[in-house]
């Protein structure tokens, strides 16, 4: 069991139950088994304690440009460094969780960010819509490693390059649209049909970088 709330440093005083374990019960058998342990209670007991951990969460958040964000998913991506695999990261992250970090990493990068957003007729639903004064990002998130697959990235690549073509029409925007899929598990950024397939650890180096005058790049 970790330390009490009161005694965390800033990285880990908005999830004071995330360092105990909780149950959930098989109403069949009548037994329980504990959820996936957290990215912070994780973190915390492969580095030896709160003090290693918050000063490793400290350095990642100042690499990331994410100054004094507190969350899992910054946990999740030092123990990526520390060769945890990500399917065990994975399942101990929501979405939301990725989602929220990963906005506000482009938030934090200069691009004004709009989450959540459904077009109808068709219906479609966009993760994240970031803009810039010289390009847009049409982000989907996905914090599960089942899209490491290569034939099942190309679908992801097509049908999030298809919301952008929808977004950009219904808004009349004239801006260059960049699809781009931002993943926990990936090794390292690449491309499937020039769609931008970014580890999210390694968002901010992409962000620096894209050109949307790249011609084997996706733009909308």
């Amino acid at each position: 069991m970790g330390a009490p709330s009161a005694l965390l440093p800033f990285c880990f005083l908005n999830a004071p139950s995330r360092f105990h374990a909780s149950y959930i019960t098989l109403p069949a058998i009548g037994q329980t088994m504990p959820s996936p342990e957290s990215p912070e209670s994780l973190l915390i007991r492969k580095t030896g304690g709160v003090s290693k951990a918050d000063h490793l969460l400290e350095e990642m958040s100042s690499e990331l440009g994410l100054v004094g964000f507190p969350g899992s998913v910054l946990a999740a991506i030092a123990l990526l460094r520390m060769g945890v695999d990500a399917s065990t990261l994975s399942r101990a992250l929501s979405w939301q969780e990725f989602e929220d970090f990963t906005a506000a990493l482009l938030g934090a990068n200069g691009y004004t960010v709009s989450v959540n957003i459904v077009i109808t007729k068709p219906r479609r639903q966009i993760d994240i819509f970031a803009r810039s004064s010289t390009l847009a990002l049409c982000v989907d998130c996905k914090h599960w490693t089942r899209s490491s697959n290569a034939g099942a990235l190309e679908k992801l690549a097509d049908e999030q390059t298809e919301r952008s073509v929808l977004y950009k029409k219904k808004m009349g925007l004239k801006l260059p649209v960049v699809p781009l899929l931002v993943t926990l598990g990936e090794p390292a950024t690449r491309r499937t049909g020039g769609v931008p397939v970014v580890p999210v650890w390694a968002l901010r180096s992409f962000l620096n970088e894209v050109n949307p005058f790249d011609q084997d790049l996706r733009v909308v």
